[in-house]
């Protein structure tokens, strides 16, 4: 059946950024939102030991969720820096904005305190190390170079906008803040390709909130910050 509609809203959302370093591909290694799913639909861990790594809430997420599971947590490595007087300040205010958000970052760090996870600041994996499957991750932090025992290492640096059907109507792209690629649209979503809209994380990747506020985010079809 061949279908040409007058107009074709492309609505893709986004998906984590693939993170490549030394042994990545070892069984064990995976994304944050694939290690959340096997948590939450098959309510299984793929390893006793875990650790969590690369920047965002999604992993303070995840590590409350398998330490609830029963898992050992190693670590959360945050690759971004510990939070200084400023960023104090700007919690502050995103309090009354977003109170739910808010309330769910401070929950999620003190449950992992709770449990005697460290959370370890501007930390990042090196290196996967381990004779056939994950047994060992190399990483710098604040204090040197650490190594951790984990069967498995759960990854996650951020979302990037599903473009690919855009780009292959051929609706112009450019390169966004993170440095992937970003649908070009207007505030009501339209590309340059006639009939074709473009919205939502589909069309960059945006924060937790963004992606509910449709077509009408900024021109460009870009996340606010």
């Amino acid at each position: 059946m061949l279908l040409r509609p007058r107009q074709l809203l492309l609505a893709t959302g986004a998906h984590e950024r693939p993170v490549a370093l030394p042994g990545w591909t070892l069984p064990g290694v995976m994304t944050t939102g694939a290690m959340q799913t096997l948590a939450r639909a098959g309510r299984v861990s793929p390893a006793g030991t875990v650790l969590v790594a690369g920047n965002g809430p999604l992993n303070l997420q995840l590590a409350c969720e398998l330490v609830a599971g029963g898992v050992e947590v190693a670590a959360v490595l945050e690759a971004a820096p510990r939070p200084g007087p400023a960023a104090w300040r700007a919690a502050l205010r995103l309090g009354p904005a977003a109170p739910d958000l808010a309330w769910d970052g401070t929950r999620y760090l003190l449950a992992l305190r709770r449990a005697g996870v460290p959370v370890l600041w501007g930390s990042r994996v090196l290196e996967c190390e381990g004779e056939g499957t994950l047994q060992r991750v190399r990483a710098a932090t604040p204090q040197g170079e650490r190594v951790f025992a984990a069967g498995a290492l759960a990854l996650h640096h951020g979302f990037v906008a599903e473009t690919g059907l855009a780009r292959a109507l051929g609706a112009a792209q450019r390169v966004g803040p993170a440095g992937a690629l970003e649908t070009i649209s207007d505030a009501e979503g339209r590309t340059d390709v006639p009939g074709v809209f473009a919205i939502g994380d589909g069309a960059a990747a945006g924060c937790a909130g963004g992606a509910g506020d449709g077509p009408h985010r900024r021109a460009g079809g870009g996340a606010r910050p």
